[in-house]
Protein backbone atom coordinates (compact mmCIF):
# COMPACT_ATOMS: atom_id res chain seq x y z
CA UNK A 1 0.00 0.00 0.00
CA UNK A 2 2.89 2.35 0.70
CA UNK A 3 4.16 1.92 -2.86
CA UNK A 4 0.72 2.82 -4.23
CA UNK A 5 0.44 5.93 -2.06
CA UNK A 6 3.98 6.95 -2.93
CA UNK A 7 3.28 6.71 -6.65
CA UNK A 8 -0.01 8.59 -6.24
CA UNK A 9 1.72 11.21 -4.11
CA UNK A 10 4.35 11.77 -6.78
CA UNK A 11 1.77 12.21 -9.53
CA UNK A 12 -0.51 14.39 -7.41
CA UNK A 13 2.37 16.52 -6.10
CA UNK A 14 3.60 16.97 -9.65
CA UNK A 15 0.23 18.20 -10.79
CA UNK A 16 -0.03 20.60 -7.82
CA UNK A 17 3.47 21.95 -8.40
CA UNK A 18 2.73 22.69 -12.04
CA UNK A 19 -0.62 24.31 -11.15
CA UNK A 20 0.92 26.43 -8.37
CA UNK A 21 3.72 27.65 -10.61
CA UNK A 22 1.35 28.44 -13.48
CA UNK A 23 -1.17 30.30 -11.28
CA UNK A 24 1.56 32.25 -9.50
CA UNK A 25 3.24 33.26 -12.75
CA UNK A 26 -0.09 34.13 -14.40
CA UNK A 27 -1.19 36.19 -11.37
CA UNK A 28 2.03 38.16 -11.34
CA UNK A 29 2.00 38.68 -15.09
CA UNK A 30 -1.68 39.68 -15.17
CA UNK A 31 -1.16 42.13 -12.31
CA UNK A 32 1.85 43.66 -14.06
CA UNK A 33 -0.04 43.91 -17.34
CA UNK A 34 -3.05 45.56 -15.71
CA UNK A 35 -0.79 47.90 -13.74
CA UNK A 36 1.05 48.95 -16.90
CA UNK A 37 -2.26 49.36 -18.70
CA UNK A 38 -3.62 51.69 -15.99
CA UNK A 39 -0.49 53.78 -15.93
CA UNK A 40 -0.44 53.93 -19.72
CA UNK A 41 -4.08 55.02 -19.75
CA UNK A 42 -3.50 57.68 -17.09
CA UNK A 43 -0.37 58.87 -18.91
CA UNK A 44 -2.42 59.24 -22.08
CA UNK A 45 -5.08 61.21 -20.21
CA UNK A 46 -2.48 63.52 -18.69
CA UNK A 47 -0.89 64.00 -22.10
CA UNK A 48 -4.28 64.88 -23.62
CA UNK A 49 -4.90 67.44 -20.84
CA UNK A 50 -1.48 68.95 -21.46
CA UNK A 51 -2.08 69.21 -25.22
CA UNK A 52 -5.47 70.88 -24.58
CA UNK A 53 -3.86 73.54 -22.38
CA UNK A 54 -0.68 73.96 -24.46
CA UNK A 55 -2.06 76.81 -26.64
CA UNK A 56 -3.37 78.80 -23.64
CA UNK A 57 0.00 78.81 -21.86
CA UNK A 58 1.82 79.56 -25.11
CA UNK A 59 -0.34 82.66 -25.64
CA UNK A 60 0.35 83.86 -22.08
CA UNK A 61 4.06 83.33 -22.52
CA UNK A 62 4.09 85.14 -25.84
CA UNK A 63 2.12 87.98 -24.26
CA UNK A 64 4.66 87.99 -21.40
CA UNK A 65 1.90 87.43 -18.86
CA UNK A 66 4.05 85.17 -16.71
CA UNK A 67 2.41 86.21 -13.46
CA UNK A 68 -1.03 85.23 -14.82
CA UNK A 69 0.20 81.68 -15.45
CA UNK A 70 0.12 80.65 -11.77
CA UNK A 71 -3.50 81.85 -11.33
CA UNK A 72 -4.56 80.11 -14.50
CA UNK A 73 -2.99 76.80 -13.46
CA UNK A 74 -4.84 76.83 -10.16
CA UNK A 75 -8.17 77.76 -11.77
CA UNK A 76 -7.99 75.31 -14.63
CA UNK A 77 -6.87 72.51 -12.28
CA UNK A 78 -9.93 73.09 -10.11
CA UNK A 79 -12.15 72.95 -13.16
CA UNK A 80 -10.53 69.73 -14.44
CA UNK A 81 -10.53 68.00 -11.06
CA UNK A 82 -14.15 68.88 -10.35
CA UNK A 83 -15.34 67.54 -13.69
CA UNK A 84 -13.14 64.48 -14.00
CA UNK A 85 -12.26 63.84 -10.34
CA UNK A 86 -8.73 62.91 -11.36
CA UNK A 87 -6.75 65.01 -8.86
CA UNK A 88 -4.60 66.40 -11.68
CA UNK A 89 -1.76 68.79 -10.84
CA UNK A 90 -0.53 71.30 -13.44
CA UNK A 91 2.91 72.90 -13.41
CA UNK A 92 4.50 75.30 -15.91
CA UNK A 93 8.31 75.37 -15.92
CA UNK A 94 10.80 77.54 -17.80
CA UNK A 95 13.63 75.90 -19.83
CA UNK A 96 15.95 77.02 -17.02
CA UNK A 97 13.90 75.08 -14.43
CA UNK A 98 12.12 78.04 -12.87
CA UNK A 99 8.49 77.28 -11.94
CA UNK A 100 6.09 79.81 -13.54
CA UNK A 101 2.96 78.36 -12.03
CA UNK A 102 1.68 75.36 -10.08
CA UNK A 103 -1.85 74.30 -9.26
CA UNK A 104 -0.94 73.08 -5.76
CA UNK A 105 1.93 75.23 -4.42
CA UNK A 106 3.35 78.73 -4.51
CA UNK A 107 5.91 78.84 -7.35
CA UNK A 108 8.16 81.16 -5.33
CA UNK A 109 8.61 78.51 -2.69
CA UNK A 110 9.31 75.66 -5.09
CA UNK A 111 12.76 74.35 -6.02
CA UNK A 112 14.29 74.62 -9.44
CA UNK A 113 12.88 71.76 -11.55
CA UNK A 114 15.53 71.56 -14.26
CA UNK A 115 17.02 68.34 -12.82
CA UNK A 116 13.68 66.55 -12.84
CA UNK A 117 13.76 63.45 -15.05
CA UNK A 118 10.74 64.31 -17.15
CA UNK A 119 12.01 67.90 -17.59
CA UNK A 120 15.44 66.67 -18.69
CA UNK A 121 13.79 64.38 -21.27
CA UNK A 122 11.92 67.35 -22.79
CA UNK A 123 14.98 69.63 -22.82
CA UNK A 124 17.43 67.04 -24.17
CA UNK A 125 15.22 65.11 -26.61
CA UNK A 126 12.59 67.77 -27.42
CA UNK A 127 9.86 65.18 -26.83
CA UNK A 128 7.35 64.18 -24.17
CA UNK A 129 8.90 63.16 -20.87
CA UNK A 130 7.46 60.71 -18.29
CA UNK A 131 8.45 59.55 -14.84
CA UNK A 132 7.02 58.04 -11.67
CA UNK A 133 8.66 59.15 -8.47
CA UNK A 134 8.14 60.49 -4.97
CA UNK A 135 7.30 64.21 -4.78
CA UNK A 136 9.33 66.03 -2.13
CA UNK A 137 6.94 68.95 -2.28
CA UNK A 138 3.79 66.92 -1.65
CA UNK A 139 5.40 63.90 0.05
CA UNK A 140 3.49 61.54 -2.23
CA UNK A 141 4.30 59.25 -5.15
CA UNK A 142 3.19 60.79 -8.43
CA UNK A 143 3.01 60.20 -12.17
CA UNK A 144 4.52 63.03 -14.21
CA UNK A 145 3.98 63.86 -17.93
CA UNK A 146 5.99 66.80 -19.35
CA UNK A 147 5.25 68.42 -22.75
CA UNK A 148 7.34 71.04 -24.58
CA UNK A 149 5.69 74.36 -25.44
CA UNK A 150 7.36 75.48 -28.66
CA UNK A 151 7.47 78.68 -30.65
CA UNK A 152 8.94 78.34 -34.10
CA UNK A 153 10.43 75.03 -33.04
CA UNK A 154 12.14 76.46 -29.99
CA UNK A 155 11.11 75.29 -26.50
CA UNK A 156 9.90 78.35 -24.60
CA UNK A 157 8.42 76.47 -21.66
CA UNK A 158 7.50 73.04 -20.29
CA UNK A 159 3.99 72.06 -19.34
CA UNK A 160 3.89 69.29 -16.79
CA UNK A 161 0.76 67.43 -15.72
CA UNK A 162 0.76 64.96 -12.88
CA UNK A 163 -1.48 63.06 -10.54
CA UNK A 164 -1.23 61.09 -7.35
CA UNK A 165 -0.63 57.34 -7.62
CA UNK A 166 -2.21 56.73 -4.27
CA UNK A 167 -5.64 56.25 -5.84
CA UNK A 168 -4.13 54.00 -8.52
CA UNK A 169 -2.33 51.94 -5.87
CA UNK A 170 -5.55 51.57 -3.93
CA UNK A 171 -7.29 50.46 -7.08
CA UNK A 172 -4.46 48.05 -7.91
CA UNK A 173 -4.52 46.75 -4.34
CA UNK A 174 -8.19 45.87 -4.76
CA UNK A 175 -7.32 44.31 -8.11
CA UNK A 176 -4.51 42.33 -6.52
CA UNK A 177 -6.90 41.01 -3.89
CA UNK A 178 -9.38 39.98 -6.54
CA UNK A 179 -6.66 38.25 -8.55
CA UNK A 180 -5.54 36.45 -5.40
CA UNK A 181 -9.10 35.28 -4.66
CA UNK A 182 -9.50 34.11 -8.23
CA UNK A 183 -6.11 32.33 -8.04
CA UNK A 184 -7.11 30.56 -4.84
CA UNK A 185 -10.42 29.51 -6.32
CA UNK A 186 -8.71 28.28 -9.47
CA UNK A 187 -6.10 26.46 -7.35
CA UNK A 188 -8.77 24.68 -5.31
CA UNK A 189 -10.61 23.70 -8.46
CA UNK A 190 -7.33 22.53 -10.02
CA UNK A 191 -6.54 20.49 -6.90
CA UNK A 192 -9.84 18.66 -7.28
CA UNK A 193 -9.24 18.13 -10.98
CA UNK A 194 -5.64 17.00 -10.26
CA UNK A 195 -6.89 14.60 -7.60
CA UNK A 196 -9.35 13.11 -10.04
CA UNK A 197 -6.78 12.92 -12.85
CA UNK A 198 -4.09 11.45 -10.59
CA UNK A 199 -6.46 8.77 -9.35
CA UNK A 200 -7.60 8.08 -12.89
CA UNK A 201 -3.96 7.65 -13.91
CA UNK A 202 -2.58 5.82 -10.88
CA UNK A 203 -5.44 3.40 -10.22
CA UNK A 204 -4.90 1.44 -13.49
CA UNK A 205 -1.13 1.50 -12.91
CA UNK A 206 -1.64 0.22 -9.36
CA UNK A 207 -3.79 -2.58 -10.77
CA UNK A 208 -1.06 -3.43 -13.28
CA UNK A 209 1.56 -3.29 -10.53
CA UNK A 210 -0.46 -5.59 -8.28
CA UNK A 211 -1.02 -7.99 -11.16
CA UNK A 212 2.72 -8.01 -11.91
CA UNK A 213 3.41 -8.86 -8.25
CA UNK A 214 0.96 -11.75 -8.46
CA UNK A 215 2.67 -13.02 -11.61
CA UNK A 216 6.07 -12.76 -9.91
CA UNK A 217 4.67 -15.10 -7.24
CA UNK A 218 3.72 -17.64 -9.92
CA UNK A 219 0.02 -16.83 -10.40
CA UNK A 220 -0.23 -16.57 -14.21
CA UNK A 221 -4.04 -16.49 -14.19
CA UNK A 222 -4.06 -12.87 -13.01
CA UNK A 223 -6.00 -10.45 -15.22
CA UNK A 224 -6.31 -6.64 -15.15
CA UNK A 225 -9.69 -5.06 -15.92
CA UNK A 226 -9.79 -1.40 -17.00
CA UNK A 227 -13.06 -0.13 -18.45
CA UNK A 228 -12.08 3.36 -19.52
CA UNK A 229 -10.87 3.54 -23.09
CA UNK A 230 -7.38 4.85 -23.73
CA UNK A 231 -3.72 3.94 -23.75
CA UNK A 232 -3.88 2.39 -20.26
CA UNK A 233 -6.70 0.09 -21.36
CA UNK A 234 -4.60 -0.92 -24.37
CA UNK A 235 -1.70 -1.55 -21.99
CA UNK A 236 -3.94 -3.63 -19.72
CA UNK A 237 -5.23 -5.66 -22.70
CA UNK A 238 -1.66 -6.22 -23.86
CA UNK A 239 -0.69 -7.22 -20.33
CA UNK A 240 -3.57 -9.72 -20.16
CA UNK A 241 -2.59 -11.19 -23.53
CA UNK A 242 0.99 -11.44 -22.33
CA UNK A 243 -0.01 -13.26 -19.13
CA UNK A 244 -2.18 -15.65 -21.13
CA UNK A 245 0.71 -16.43 -23.42
CA UNK A 246 3.17 -16.77 -20.54
CA UNK A 247 0.71 -19.07 -18.78
CA UNK A 248 0.47 -21.27 -21.88
CA UNK A 249 4.23 -21.24 -22.36
CA UNK A 250 4.94 -22.14 -18.73
CA UNK A 251 2.34 -24.89 -18.87
CA UNK A 252 4.01 -26.21 -21.97
CA UNK A 253 7.48 -25.88 -20.46
CA UNK A 254 6.36 -27.65 -17.28
CA UNK A 255 4.83 -30.45 -19.33
CA UNK A 256 7.93 -30.77 -21.50
CA UNK A 257 10.18 -30.65 -18.45
CA UNK A 258 8.17 -33.41 -16.81
CA UNK A 259 8.47 -35.45 -19.98
CA UNK A 260 12.19 -34.71 -20.16
CA UNK A 261 12.67 -35.65 -16.49
CA UNK A 262 10.74 -38.84 -17.09
CA UNK A 263 12.86 -39.66 -20.15
CA UNK A 264 16.14 -38.81 -18.42
CA UNK A 265 15.14 -40.85 -15.39
CA UNK A 266 14.28 -43.88 -17.51
CA UNK A 267 17.46 -43.78 -19.60
CA UNK A 268 20.04 -46.37 -18.56
CA UNK A 269 22.78 -43.89 -19.38
CA UNK A 270 24.29 -41.22 -17.13
CA UNK A 271 23.80 -37.73 -18.56
CA UNK A 272 25.68 -34.69 -17.24
CA UNK A 273 25.40 -31.04 -18.33
CA UNK A 274 28.07 -28.57 -17.17
CA UNK A 275 28.32 -24.81 -17.59
CA UNK A 276 31.45 -23.17 -18.98
CA UNK A 277 33.01 -23.04 -15.50
CA UNK A 278 32.60 -26.77 -14.89
CA UNK A 279 29.62 -26.48 -12.53
CA UNK A 280 26.93 -29.16 -12.86
CA UNK A 281 23.65 -27.78 -14.26
CA UNK A 282 21.86 -31.05 -14.87
CA UNK A 283 22.43 -34.66 -13.88
CA UNK A 284 19.91 -37.43 -14.42
CA UNK A 285 19.01 -40.15 -11.94
CA UNK A 286 21.32 -42.73 -13.52
CA UNK A 287 24.35 -40.44 -13.11
CA UNK A 288 23.44 -40.01 -9.44
CA UNK A 289 23.35 -43.76 -9.02
CA UNK A 290 26.82 -44.05 -10.52
CA UNK A 291 28.56 -41.12 -8.84
CA UNK A 292 26.37 -40.02 -5.91
CA UNK A 293 23.09 -38.19 -5.43
CA UNK A 294 22.61 -34.44 -4.95
CA UNK A 295 25.41 -33.28 -7.24
CA UNK A 296 23.68 -30.42 -9.06
CA UNK A 297 25.36 -27.06 -8.39
CA UNK A 298 28.70 -28.68 -7.54
CA UNK A 299 31.85 -28.54 -9.62
CA UNK A 300 32.59 -31.72 -11.56
CA UNK A 301 35.90 -32.30 -9.75
CA UNK A 302 34.01 -32.32 -6.46
CA UNK A 303 31.91 -35.24 -7.67
CA UNK A 304 34.27 -37.20 -9.92
CA UNK A 305 37.78 -37.00 -8.50
CA UNK A 306 39.63 -38.89 -11.19
CA UNK A 307 42.72 -37.59 -12.93
CA UNK A 308 42.02 -39.27 -16.29
CA UNK A 309 38.49 -37.88 -16.45
CA UNK A 310 39.61 -34.36 -15.60
CA UNK A 311 42.29 -34.61 -18.32
CA UNK A 312 39.57 -35.46 -20.85
CA UNK A 313 37.34 -32.64 -19.58
CA UNK A 314 40.23 -30.17 -19.87
CA UNK A 315 40.70 -31.25 -23.47
CA UNK A 316 36.99 -30.64 -24.09
CA UNK A 317 37.22 -27.13 -22.58
CA UNK A 318 40.36 -26.23 -24.53
CA UNK A 319 39.59 -27.68 -27.97
CA UNK A 320 35.76 -27.56 -27.95
CA UNK A 321 35.68 -30.82 -29.96
CA UNK A 322 33.54 -33.94 -29.62
CA UNK A 323 35.25 -37.22 -28.76
CA UNK A 324 34.78 -40.50 -26.89
CA UNK A 325 36.95 -41.96 -24.13
CA UNK A 326 36.82 -44.85 -21.66
CA UNK A 327 37.13 -44.33 -17.92
CA UNK A 328 36.87 -46.55 -14.85
CA UNK A 329 35.12 -45.69 -11.58
CA UNK A 330 34.52 -47.97 -8.59
CA UNK A 331 35.18 -51.18 -10.56
CA UNK A 332 32.85 -50.07 -13.34
CA UNK A 333 33.82 -49.18 -16.90
CA UNK A 334 32.21 -46.30 -18.81
CA UNK A 335 32.36 -45.19 -22.40
CA UNK A 336 32.09 -41.38 -22.12
CA UNK A 337 30.96 -39.16 -24.98
CA UNK A 338 32.24 -35.60 -24.53
CA UNK A 339 30.32 -32.89 -26.44
CA UNK A 340 30.33 -29.09 -26.54
CA UNK A 341 27.14 -27.06 -27.06
CA UNK A 342 28.39 -23.79 -28.54
CA UNK A 343 24.99 -22.04 -28.45
CA UNK A 344 24.92 -22.06 -24.63
CA UNK A 345 28.62 -22.62 -23.91
CA UNK A 346 27.78 -25.83 -22.09
CA UNK A 347 29.43 -29.23 -21.93
CA UNK A 348 27.45 -32.47 -22.24
CA UNK A 349 28.95 -35.75 -21.08
CA UNK A 350 27.17 -39.08 -21.54
CA UNK A 351 28.26 -42.07 -19.41
CA UNK A 352 27.51 -45.44 -21.00
CA UNK A 353 28.04 -48.29 -18.55
CA UNK A 354 29.93 -50.93 -20.55
CA UNK A 355 30.98 -53.00 -17.55
CA UNK A 356 28.89 -56.01 -18.54
CA UNK A 357 29.89 -55.67 -22.19
CA UNK A 358 33.55 -55.58 -21.19
CA UNK A 359 33.01 -58.61 -18.97
CA UNK A 360 31.43 -60.50 -21.88
CA UNK A 361 34.28 -59.39 -24.13
CA UNK A 362 36.79 -60.55 -21.56
CA UNK A 363 35.01 -63.91 -21.26
CA UNK A 364 35.10 -64.19 -25.05
CA UNK A 365 38.79 -63.25 -25.15
CA UNK A 366 39.58 -65.70 -22.38
CA UNK A 367 37.62 -68.39 -24.16
CA UNK A 368 39.37 -67.76 -27.47
CA UNK A 369 42.75 -67.59 -25.75
CA UNK A 370 42.15 -70.79 -23.81
CA UNK A 371 40.74 -72.66 -26.81
CA UNK A 372 43.59 -71.60 -29.07
CA UNK A 373 46.13 -72.61 -26.44
CA UNK A 374 44.43 -75.96 -26.06
CA UNK A 375 44.21 -76.46 -29.82
CA UNK A 376 47.81 -75.57 -30.59
CA UNK A 377 49.32 -78.68 -28.96
CA UNK A 378 47.08 -81.32 -30.61
CA UNK A 379 47.30 -79.54 -33.95
CA UNK A 380 51.10 -79.49 -33.74
CA UNK A 381 51.07 -83.20 -32.90
CA UNK A 382 48.61 -83.89 -35.71
CA UNK A 383 50.85 -82.05 -38.17
CA UNK A 384 53.86 -84.06 -37.05
CA UNK A 385 52.08 -87.42 -37.51
CA UNK A 386 50.72 -86.34 -40.91
CA UNK A 387 54.22 -85.39 -42.06
CA UNK A 388 55.53 -88.77 -40.82
CA UNK A 389 52.78 -90.64 -42.65
CA UNK A 390 53.44 -88.67 -45.80
CA UNK A 391 57.10 -89.56 -45.63
CA UNK A 392 56.45 -93.30 -45.13
CA UNK A 393 53.38 -93.74 -47.41
CA UNK A 394 54.03 -94.88 -50.98
CA UNK A 395 50.46 -95.18 -52.18
CA UNK A 396 49.74 -92.08 -54.26
CA UNK A 397 46.05 -91.98 -53.39
CA UNK A 398 46.77 -92.11 -49.67
CA UNK A 399 49.53 -89.51 -50.08
CA UNK A 400 47.04 -87.19 -51.82
CA UNK A 401 44.61 -87.52 -48.89
CA UNK A 402 47.43 -87.00 -46.40
CA UNK A 403 48.43 -83.84 -48.33
CA UNK A 404 44.91 -82.46 -47.98
CA UNK A 405 44.99 -83.21 -44.22
CA UNK A 406 48.42 -81.58 -44.01
CA UNK A 407 47.25 -78.43 -45.82
CA UNK A 408 44.15 -77.96 -43.68
CA UNK A 409 46.15 -78.69 -40.51
CA UNK A 410 48.52 -75.87 -41.48
CA UNK A 411 45.53 -73.59 -42.02
CA UNK A 412 44.14 -74.46 -38.59
CA UNK A 413 47.54 -73.82 -37.03
CA UNK A 414 47.73 -70.42 -38.78
CA UNK A 415 44.25 -69.50 -37.47
CA UNK A 416 45.25 -70.53 -33.96
CA UNK A 417 48.47 -68.50 -34.17
CA UNK A 418 46.62 -65.43 -35.43
CA UNK A 419 44.01 -65.78 -32.68
CA UNK A 420 46.76 -66.01 -30.08
CA UNK A 421 48.35 -62.89 -31.55
CA UNK A 422 45.04 -61.01 -31.42
CA UNK A 423 44.40 -62.13 -27.85
CA UNK A 424 47.81 -60.86 -26.85
CA UNK A 425 47.26 -57.51 -28.62
CA UNK A 426 43.84 -57.01 -27.05
CA UNK A 427 45.00 -57.47 -23.49
CA UNK A 428 44.65 -54.07 -21.83
CA UNK A 429 47.64 -54.71 -19.61
CA UNK A 430 50.05 -55.22 -22.52
CA UNK A 431 52.82 -52.64 -22.74
CA UNK A 432 54.61 -52.30 -26.04
CA UNK A 433 58.39 -52.09 -26.03
CA UNK A 434 59.59 -49.06 -27.96
CA UNK A 435 63.02 -49.02 -29.55
CA UNK A 436 64.65 -47.58 -32.61
CA UNK A 437 63.20 -49.41 -35.62
CA UNK A 438 65.53 -50.18 -38.54
CA UNK A 439 63.08 -50.54 -41.43
CA UNK A 440 65.80 -51.33 -43.95
CA UNK A 441 67.05 -54.29 -41.95
CA UNK A 442 63.45 -55.40 -41.29
CA UNK A 443 62.57 -55.43 -44.97
CA UNK A 444 65.81 -57.15 -45.92
CA UNK A 445 64.58 -60.10 -43.83
CA UNK A 446 61.03 -59.97 -45.23
CA UNK A 447 62.05 -59.50 -48.86
CA UNK A 448 63.38 -63.03 -49.11
CA UNK A 449 59.89 -64.41 -48.50
CA UNK A 450 57.72 -61.69 -50.06
CA UNK A 451 59.79 -61.20 -53.20
CA UNK A 452 59.72 -64.95 -53.87
CA UNK A 453 55.89 -65.01 -53.59
CA UNK A 454 55.59 -61.99 -55.88
CA UNK A 455 57.96 -63.48 -58.46
CA UNK A 456 55.96 -66.70 -58.50
CA UNK A 457 52.90 -64.68 -59.60
CA UNK A 458 54.87 -62.50 -62.03
CA UNK A 459 54.37 -59.30 -60.01
CA UNK A 460 56.65 -56.30 -59.73
CA UNK A 461 57.83 -56.04 -56.13
CA UNK A 462 58.81 -52.47 -55.10
CA UNK A 463 60.02 -51.26 -51.69
CA UNK A 464 60.87 -47.57 -51.03
CA UNK A 465 62.26 -46.66 -47.59
CA UNK A 466 63.33 -43.13 -46.73
CA UNK A 467 66.86 -43.24 -45.28
CA UNK A 468 67.72 -42.14 -41.72
CA UNK A 469 64.22 -42.53 -40.31
CA UNK A 470 64.18 -41.84 -36.58
CA UNK A 471 61.20 -43.82 -35.32
CA UNK A 472 60.69 -45.49 -31.96
CA UNK A 473 58.18 -48.33 -31.71
CA UNK A 474 57.70 -52.03 -31.23
CA UNK A 475 59.71 -53.35 -34.16
CA UNK A 476 58.36 -56.89 -33.91
CA UNK A 477 54.70 -55.80 -34.02
CA UNK A 478 55.31 -53.24 -36.78
CA UNK A 479 57.01 -56.03 -38.73
CA UNK A 480 53.90 -58.18 -38.23
CA UNK A 481 51.75 -55.33 -39.50
CA UNK A 482 53.83 -54.77 -42.64
CA UNK A 483 54.14 -58.49 -43.31
CA UNK A 484 50.36 -58.98 -43.10
CA UNK A 485 49.63 -56.05 -45.43
CA UNK A 486 52.23 -57.09 -48.00
CA UNK A 487 51.16 -60.73 -47.87
CA UNK A 488 47.51 -59.73 -48.40
CA UNK A 489 48.53 -57.47 -51.30
CA UNK A 490 50.40 -60.30 -53.04
CA UNK A 491 47.54 -62.77 -52.47
CA UNK A 492 44.91 -60.35 -53.89
CA UNK A 493 46.98 -59.34 -56.97
CA UNK A 494 47.25 -61.49 -60.10
CA UNK A 495 49.11 -59.03 -62.32
CA UNK A 496 50.76 -55.66 -62.01
CA UNK A 497 52.71 -54.67 -58.93
CA UNK A 498 52.90 -54.60 -55.16
CA UNK A 499 54.60 -51.56 -53.62
CA UNK A 500 55.64 -50.49 -50.10
CA UNK A 501 56.56 -46.86 -49.22
CA UNK A 502 57.87 -45.89 -45.77
CA UNK A 503 58.50 -42.14 -45.41
CA UNK A 504 58.27 -39.36 -42.87
CA UNK A 505 55.62 -36.63 -43.43
CA UNK A 506 55.48 -33.75 -40.96
CA UNK A 507 55.64 -35.42 -37.55
CA UNK A 508 54.22 -38.76 -38.69
CA UNK A 509 55.63 -41.97 -40.11
CA UNK A 510 53.65 -42.93 -43.21
CA UNK A 511 53.51 -46.59 -44.24
CA UNK A 512 51.78 -47.08 -47.57
CA UNK A 513 51.04 -50.48 -49.17
CA UNK A 514 49.71 -50.38 -52.76
CA UNK A 515 48.65 -53.11 -55.14
CA UNK A 516 46.90 -53.51 -58.47
CA UNK A 517 44.74 -56.41 -57.35
CA UNK A 518 41.05 -57.20 -57.22
CA UNK A 519 40.18 -54.25 -54.99
CA UNK A 520 37.54 -54.07 -52.29
CA UNK A 521 33.86 -53.25 -53.00
CA UNK A 522 32.57 -50.15 -51.21
CA UNK A 523 30.00 -52.10 -49.19
CA UNK A 524 32.77 -54.30 -47.72
CA UNK A 525 35.22 -51.56 -46.68
CA UNK A 526 33.55 -50.96 -43.33
CA UNK A 527 34.00 -54.62 -42.34
CA UNK A 528 37.48 -55.42 -43.57
CA UNK A 529 38.98 -55.04 -40.08
CA UNK A 530 36.50 -57.49 -38.54
CA UNK A 531 37.74 -60.92 -37.50
CA UNK A 532 37.37 -63.68 -40.07
CA UNK A 533 35.88 -61.29 -42.65
CA UNK A 534 37.22 -61.88 -46.18
CA UNK A 535 36.25 -60.10 -49.38
CA UNK A 536 36.72 -63.05 -51.76
CA UNK A 537 36.02 -66.27 -49.83
CA UNK A 538 37.01 -68.58 -52.67
CA UNK A 539 40.37 -66.81 -53.09
CA UNK A 540 40.91 -66.87 -49.32
CA UNK A 541 40.32 -70.62 -49.11
CA UNK A 542 42.63 -71.19 -52.06
CA UNK A 543 45.44 -69.05 -50.57
CA UNK A 544 44.95 -70.26 -47.02
CA UNK A 545 43.93 -66.90 -45.56
CA UNK A 546 42.54 -66.77 -42.02
CA UNK A 547 40.60 -63.47 -42.19
CA UNK A 548 42.47 -62.20 -39.11
CA UNK A 549 45.38 -60.35 -40.70
CA UNK A 550 43.76 -56.93 -41.02
CA UNK A 551 42.37 -57.17 -37.46
CA UNK A 552 45.96 -57.69 -36.27
CA UNK A 553 47.09 -54.71 -38.41
CA UNK A 554 44.46 -52.40 -36.89
CA UNK A 555 45.30 -53.44 -33.29
CA UNK A 556 49.01 -52.84 -33.82
CA UNK A 557 48.22 -49.41 -35.34
CA UNK A 558 46.07 -48.44 -32.33
CA UNK A 559 48.76 -49.65 -29.91
CA UNK A 560 51.07 -47.05 -31.51
CA UNK A 561 48.33 -44.33 -31.34
CA UNK A 562 48.12 -44.32 -35.12
CA UNK A 563 45.46 -44.18 -37.81
CA UNK A 564 44.79 -46.48 -40.76
CA UNK A 565 42.86 -45.58 -43.91
CA UNK A 566 42.00 -47.38 -47.13
CA UNK A 567 41.44 -46.32 -50.72
CA UNK A 568 40.28 -49.04 -53.06
CA UNK A 569 38.55 -49.55 -56.40
CA UNK A 570 37.39 -52.94 -57.64
CA UNK A 571 39.59 -54.37 -60.42
CA UNK A 572 41.95 -51.35 -60.04
CA UNK A 573 43.74 -51.92 -56.77
CA UNK A 574 43.93 -51.07 -53.06
CA UNK A 575 46.01 -48.59 -51.06
CA UNK A 576 46.45 -48.95 -47.30
CA UNK A 577 47.96 -45.94 -45.53
CA UNK A 578 49.06 -45.99 -41.88
CA UNK A 579 50.12 -42.86 -39.96
CA UNK A 580 52.12 -43.36 -36.77
CA UNK A 581 53.24 -40.41 -34.61
CA UNK A 582 57.03 -40.02 -34.53
CA UNK A 583 58.84 -40.57 -31.23
CA UNK A 584 55.70 -40.76 -29.08
CA UNK A 585 56.50 -42.21 -25.66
Amino acid sequence: MSKKSTFFRKIFTGYLSIIFILITVLSIISFRVIQRHYIKTLSGNLEKIGHSLESDFKNMLMAKKVKAIDDYTKNIANVINQGEKLGVRITVISPAGEVYGDSEEDPAKMDNHKDRQEVQTVIQKNTTGQSIRFSNTLNKEMLYIALPIRNDGEIISILRTSLFLEDINNLLGDLRSKIAYIAIAVTLLSVLISLFMAKGFTNPINKLNQAALEISKGDFNTQVEIKKEGELKQLADTFNNMTDRINRLFTRVDREREELDCILSSIFTGILVLNKHGRIKLANKRFGEYFGEDCEGKYIWEVLEKKDFYKHFSRLKDKKENFTKKIEWNDRKFLCSFSYASSKEEYIIVFNDITEIKQVEQIKKDFVSNVTHELRTPLTALKGFVETLEFEETDQTKRRYLGIIHRHTDRLINIVEDLLTLSKLERDSEIIEKNEVDFQEMMDNFNKILETKAREKGLDYIVNIEPNLNFRGDGFKIGQMIMNLMDNAIKSTDEGKVQLDIVQADNNLNIKVMDTGIGIPEEDRKRIFERFFVVDKSRSRKSGGTGLGLSIVKHITLLHSGNISIDSKPEVGTNFQIELPMNED
